[in-house]
């Protein structure tokens, strides 16, 4: 029997990523969502194996029968790791920081007002609607709670479906995350309520110790998983191994064991996965922990999104007489959820990077049911305790808003985009677009030649190849606005200068801490968006440098700096690579700035924009150098000592480079 099941589970699986493959090439161009694709294809073979299509192919009806009857526990334990752990580990740490407080306005008041809110909706509906009389208080706060958390696997698979902002869609992803730790939370108070296991303390108190606790453990288990992997750095395979092991270890023993979020457990677990493993993995295997786990989010997706409409289809009993509930459930749950955002957009409009009216209208739009919502809903449809005729319209009222959801916002979204122009490409970014365009046309053309005169391919159709180069004219050049365009360079800027450091680090070129410090206030500017001028690089640059200085010998007497250079030389160090890092930006600043100068696209009045540009990095070029020269001066020793260090370090990172070439090429 068990190996008939896996034989069933294998075969769905099969022909579930074939039938995932085929479907992602055909909606390429399409406006219908993958994931909303999928969903239909669930529902679709769901619903022919319930009208009896599959009679004649017994081995497909028992595979999806098969995955239909699945333990709910398999989909939360199987699946939500790998695509909550490939969100969090692909999220940016600082975009993410200045969103926190915004996200978990959403998460926890929002959560807490729209749950309160959905209850009072299916109170008054069961007011007027006999077959919801039996419905009691703590059965509509258990459902308000299960319906009110936005799916995250919905959510976070659409998102990079669209073109949204960066800013804007971490800010929806951290809240799909978070709250749906704390829904899971929420669900799991009411839920024990309703099946008579009653706690001892306050609910207040319980949810509190179940977020600490799930942060907790999701930070210590990273700490932990990290630490073992700074000690087979020499090893790829086992460094890769651990950190799979450790996110599904995290979220097993926070959901599992200590009754706590999984979730949020690994949501702390990824972040600081995400934040740790650029510096202490080996850029080759955090490229593969990267591209594993996006590999793996797929297949997860895929499977999920078609187990979740196969069950809908086969589970689900379809009741007329509460079509109207359910209708009237789903405008409640929009209006709810609109209502709970307009209640918090006064205090969400102050914090981080802010937030929109528009940006209001697609977080109302966007609140996406899913797959969680429906695992939780199974929950409650397999427990004996409660009443037959609940379970079963917890389980409608669930899988009618997943799917209205998914068929109706899901697939709206981006024409609601469209519309608020939120996808939109400013002017300034079309006309750097043109101008990096026309240098790739340029480095073409001389590559170009250059392949013409090479003797072995004299006999090739230069036409032919020609067309290989892309053209970059265009009728006429987009009219932006200078301080626009002025913004966008520097935004542009620092963004290549935050690209250029994590280039060189794995070089030797700069150190772990350097490297912390000189993002950390690039992604100041950077959140200025480029209304600040790069000057500011050298002020910041300089509250740094002057941190203890005076302590540390930099501006003491004369007579101490020689006792600074014998018992403090590291001192020194970590202020050479700080300066020396800062430098190389400002040098990977010039190049990208002269890249926009060689297009030739630019006006007189745009060329004296970047002529301004210019000078604001050389104006940070020559500060530093100057400091460089005072550090040189008044610690000879210690700087010779930094300067040494850094050679080492770089010799070591070139040797490794060579040995890995040498490998390659069985040498």
């Amino acid at each position: 029997m068990q190996a008939s099941h896996f034989f069933y589970y294998l075969l769905f699986v099969i022909i579930s990523l074939m039938a995932g493959g085929l479907l992602k090439t055909m909606l390429k161009k399409g406006p219908l969502p993958y994931t909303v694709g999928l969903f239909l294809v669930g529902l679709i073979s769901g619903l022919i194996v319930r009208m009896g299509g599959f009679d004649g192919l017994p081995i497909a009806k028992n595979a999806l029968e098969s995955v239909a009857h699945m333990n709910p526990d398999t989909i939360l334990y199987l699946f939500l790791p790998v695509l909550i752990f490939q969100g969090a580990y692909d999220l940016d740490v600082h975009i993410f920081q200045k969103n926190l407080i915004n996200a978990t306005l959403l998460a926890v008041p929002g959560m807490i007002i729209s749950m309160i809110l959905i209850a009072l909706v299916l109170m008054g509906l069961h007011s007027f609607v006999s077959p919801y009389a039996n419905w009691t208080w703590t059965v509509a706060l258990m459902f308000g709670a299960l319906i009110s958390a936005t799916d995250p696997v919905a959510v976070v698979s659409l998102l990079h479906e669209l073109n949204t902002s960066k800013r804007f869609s971490t800010l929806v992803d951290a809240e799909s995350m978070l709250n749906d730790g704390t829904g899971v939370v929420l669900f799991m108070l009411f839920f024990s309520t309703l099946t008579g296991i009653v706690s001892q303390t306050s609910p207040y108190i319980d949810f509190l110790q179940v977020v600490t606790l799930s942060i907790a453990v999701g930070f210590i288990g990273a700490w932990l998983c990290f630490r073992f992997v700074r000690r087979v750095k020499d090893d790829m395979q086992i460094q890769t191994t651990t950190i799979i092991v450790g996110a599904y270890l995290v979220f097993f023993l926070a959901q599992g064991v200590l009754e706590a979020s999984g979730v949020i457990a690994l949501v702390c677990f990824g972040l600081y996965s995400s934040y740790n493993g650029k510096l202490h993995l080996k850029p080759e295997v955090h490229r593969f922990v990267g591209r594993f786990w996006e590999l793996a989010a797929h297949i997860g997706n895929t499977l999920i999104f078609i187990i979740v409409g196969i069950v809908i289809a086969l589970l689900v009993d379809f009741r007329w007489s509460s079509f109207f509930v359910l209708i009237a459930l789903y405008l409640g749950t929009i209006l709810v959820r609109g209502l709970m955002i307009g209640i918090l957009y006064p205090f969400m409009k102050r914090f981080g990077y802010g937030l929109s009216l528009r940006e209001s209208a697609i977080l109302t739009w966007g609140g996406l049911r899913g797959a969680l919502g429906l695992t939780l809903a199974l929950m409650v449809n397999s427990t004996s305790s409660i009443p037959a005729d609940i379970r079963h319209q917890v389980l409608f009222l669930t899988a009618g808003i997943v799917t209205l959801t998914l068929l109706i916002n899901a697939t709206t979204i981006g024409w609601l985009l469209d519309k608020l122009k939120l996808t939109k490409i400013p002017a300034t970014r079309y006309l750097l677009a043109i101008s990096s365009r026309r240098h790739l046309q340029q480095e073409l053309n001389t590559y170009f030649n250059l392949l013409k005169t090479r003797p072995a391919l004299q006999g090739a159709d230069w036409e032919a190849v020609k067309r290989y180069i892309p053209n970059s004219h265009v009728a006429e050049l987009p009219t932006v606005n200078n301080i626009d365009l002025m913004c966008d360079i520097r935004v542009r800027i620092v963004r290549q200068q935050k690209l250029y450091l994590w280039k060189i680090y794995p070089k030797g070129v700069i150190d772990a801490r350097s490297l912390t410090k000189l993002e950390a206030y690039a992604d100041e500017i950077f959140d200025a968006d480029g209304k600040k001028s790069l000057i500011e690089e050298s002020e910041l640059f300089q509250v740094l440098l002057n941190q203890g200085t005076r302590l540390l010998g930099f501006k003491a007497p004369q007579w101490y700096r020689p006792i600074h250079d014998r018992f403090f030389p590291a001192q020194t160090v970590k202020r050479y690579d700080l300066t020396r890092g800062f430098l190389l930006m400002q040098h990977a600043a010039l190049d990208l700035l002269e890249g926009y100068s060689s297009s030739r696209i630019f006006n007189a009045k745009e060329k004296t924009i970047l002529a301004s540009i210019r000078e604001e990095i050389r104006y940070n070029r020559a500060h530093a150098n100057a400091y460089m020269a005072r550090l040189e001066h008044r610690h000879p020793a210690s700087f010779k000592r930094a300067i040494t260090h850094r050679a080492i370090t770089m010799m070591k990172g070139r040797l490794a480079a060579i040995t890995k070439d040498l490998d390659k090429t069985g040498f």
